[in-house]
């Protein structure tokens, strides 16, 4: 028996093509091997002639999971469309009822680590600057902003679960609030999440060039985003 099984399905009539970390790809009625020891499930539990569709991938390697729906030239666009994935009896939803005529152009993407499967998100460090220049020495906090996409809404994200590079995010004052608001930052009409950490609180090493964030939303289904970031002493 494998000592893990990633487990990715849909509820609606669509297929599912997945690649993985190593650039495998995986989808119905595939000649070629794909992602090693992956099997592809069709299942109408009940009875209504829309049977779900499900990837079960054996023993999955860390990293990147590129999950795509593939809609037919025959589905109803207002029929709906629910993803999840499921790692060790968790259960992630990805997509909840989107209708088939609304589902977002952007593949959704999980990242699969030694302990969880999380959904990958966007996120900007230091929204409007470029490089992201952080001084590890300085003892104020730095704005991390998580966005909101077609398929993510980062309202959802409950701030007190976030880190980034290890620190959590900052207090607000002698109070209790954290420094967190929602705001568009990219201008693209949603809005985002931004977040402050202090930043004698990173835990990241001179000369390293990316910064990881990690959290979970409110309904507790893990997420994970990273940026580029560069070490200044100033």
């Amino acid at each position: 028996l494998p000592d893990r099984v990633l487990k990715i399905r849909a509820f609606c009539p669509v297929d599912l093509s997945v690649t993985d970390p190593g650039g495998n790809v995986f989808f119905k009625d595939q000649s070629d091997p794909g992602i090693p020891g992956a099997v592809y499930v069709e299942q109408d539990l009940d009875g209504d002639g829309n049977p779900y569709d499900e990837i079960i991938i054996p023993n999955p390697i860390l990293g990147d999971y590129t999950i795509e729906i593939l809609v037919e030239a025959g589905d109803h666009l207002d029929e709906t469309v629910t993803l999840v994935v499921e790692d060790d009896g968790k259960t992630t939803i990805l997509l909840d009822e989107v209708r088939i005529g609304d589902l977002p152009s952007e593949l959704v993407v999980v990242v699969v680590t030694d302990e969880t499967v999380a959904r990958k998100v966007n996120i900007d460090i230091k929204p409007g600057s470029s490089p992201n220049s952080i001084n590890l020495g300085s003892h104020g906090v730095i704005p991390v902003a998580i966005l909101t996409t077609e398929e993510f809404d980062a309202t959802t994200v409950d701030p007190d679960t976030i880190e980034l590079a290890g620190a959590t995010v900052a207090i607000r004052g002698k109070g209790n609030k954290i420094m967190s608001a929602e705001e568009d930052v990219d201008g693209d009409g949603n809005i985002d999440l931004v977040l402050h950490v202090e930043t004698e609180n990173l835990a990241l090493e001179t000369g390293a060039t990316e910064a990881f964030l990690t959290g979970e939303t409110y309904s507790g289904d893990p997420i994970t985003g990273s940026d580029e970031m560069v070490i200044v002493n100033e």
